[in-house]
């Protein structure tokens, strides 16, 4: 299935609900919103605190929230809506050929959006592929893995002369102060992206580490987007590890069972270093360049580097009822290991490998 969304106009960045032209504004009120992490380590999960027993059933054990005022679930409940089910209050995928373990909901798009700051300072531009020159002059883009489409819509008010396409298998979208040169569609890359051979000029894709198995990077996800790509045209791959230099009994505790989740999935989390591998082997690029970034984390890197492993962490919060039934320990065990990865990343000063490999489509 694939949807389209329009766009709108004009339009500022959105961050935690307030105004912010400016991006140090943003990156400061994302720091603030995020710096009490270990006090707010509830903050998805409040309806668990202080609950009451209401309901017993077919092994279901359903709360009410003394907090929240309302009914949630227990990190054994799931509740199927359509192609998505609710577990421990977060969204997830049921598509059958998406291992993709990753939520799905608005607090999952926020953190991107947040992120999305913190990359574009330690990056130091939006894109690395020798394209400017075509996105001034009108082109065509297309973003795969768009998340709420930050990245797009940022780039569309700066080559207002391009059309900018984004697509996701989350319906996320912003649909808010979006240029009238930005299209957003529900799709998965799996089934086949809704387009043309041969549609695009530039085609983007960042952090999908995650999203594909082993093979589906080697058989399908690579080649999608090749085929959607114009001879002479350029792709960017932007990945990154699934996982950043353990060191800690904590962190160690948690990205073994990581570790252990993806490879049940069949996910490289390293994918990053196989890519120029799997490329070379289409033979479908005539330039393959690759640029390497080793982001410190936590105090090492002053505010953006804890920014970025405030993005980590939450990250793997999102996957808290996963890691507690794999791990065999409470969702309030979880959150304790998650303050020690914080304190052992601060002690530690851990680095986060990221890729970027540009690659000409052969003419």
């Amino acid at each position: 299935m694939t949807t389209e969304y329009g766009g709108g106009v004009n339009g500022i960045f959105m961050v935690n609900g307030a105004v912010s032209p400016a991006e140090d504004t943003q990156a400061e009120r994302y720091y603030i919103f995020i710096k009490n992490f270990t006090k707010a380590r509830h903050l998805f999960s409040v309806a668990f605190d202080n609950h009451v027993p209401i309901k017993r059933g077919r092994g279901v054990q359903l709360y009410h929230s003394t907090k929240m005022g309302g009914c949630c679930a227990s990190r054994f409940f799931e509740n199927k809506i359509g192609r998505f089910h609710i577990v421990d209050g977060r969204r997830y995928h049921t598509l059958k050929n998406s291992k993709y373990p990753g939520t799905a909901d608005e607090i999952e798009a926020e953190r991107l959006r947040q992120h999305d700051i913190v990359v574009k300072h330690l990056w130091k531009e939006s894109f690395h592929s020798p394209v400017k020159n075509n996105l001034k002059a009108g082109c065509k883009v297309l973003d795969v893995g768009c998340g709420p489409g930050t990245w797009l819509i940022e780039m569309a008010r700066q080559y207002p002369e391009s059309n900018f396409t984004g697509v996701d298998i989350s319906p996320f979208f912003e649909t808010e102060n979006v240029p009238e040169n930005v299209k957003f569609f529900e799709s998965n890359l799996l089934d086949g992206l809704p387009f043309q051979d041969s549609t695009f000029d530039f085609v983007h894709q960042r952090f999908l580490t995650a999203a594909f198995t082993q093979v589906q990077w080697e058989t399908q996800a690579v080649q999608e987007l090749s085929r959607v790509t114009k001879p002479g045209g350029w792709i960017e791959f932007f990945e990154c590890d699934a996982l950043y230099e353990v060191k800690g009994v904590a962190t160690t505790k948690i990205f073994t069972a990581w570790l252990e989740l993806l490879k049940l999935r069949h996910i490289n989390p390293q994918i990053g270093k196989d890519l120029p591998r799997i490329l070379e082997s289409t033979n479908n690029f005539s330039v393959i360049q690759q640029t390497q970034l080793k982001v410190p984390l936590g105090f090492s890197g002053g505010e953006w580097g804890k920014m970025s492993l405030e993005f980590i962490i939450r990250g793997i919060q999102s996957l808290r009822a996963l890691l507690s039934e794999h791990m065999g320990i409470s969702l309030d065990d979880v959150c304790e290991l998650l303050d020690q990865m914080l304190k052992e990343a601060e002690i530690n000063d851990p680095n986060w490998l990221q890729y970027k490999f540009c690659c000409c489509k052969n003419p």
